[in-house]
């Protein structure tokens, strides 16, 4: 039976540390029991490429990225409440 909600995973991240890699498992694994999640990657302005996101895309991971340029970015405030719909 589907949960009628869904978790959003909001992360930003410099690395693949050990918080992404519990993301990246806990993502699939809540959507084989019904529970629908995916990750919001916030991009790390301070970075060329997104590791988080990339090792979630080849991995299979539901996830959409998030433009982000620093702490105070309204347009990522935006873009995530966005997706909770």
């Amino acid at each position: 039976m589907p949960a009628d909600f869904e978790v959003l995973h909001l992360r930003s991240s410099a690395g693949l540390y050990g918080a992404e890699y519990v993301i990246l498992g806990m993502v699939p694994e809540l959507n084989r029991i019904g529970i629908r999640s995916r990750l919001l990657s916030m991009d790390n302005q301070h970075l060329e490429s997104q590791p988080l996101y990339a090792r979630a895309q080849a991995m299979g991971v539901p996830a959409e990225r998030v433009p982000c340029n620093g702490k105070l970015d309204f347009t990522t405030q935006r873009v995530a409440q966005r997706s909770q719909r």
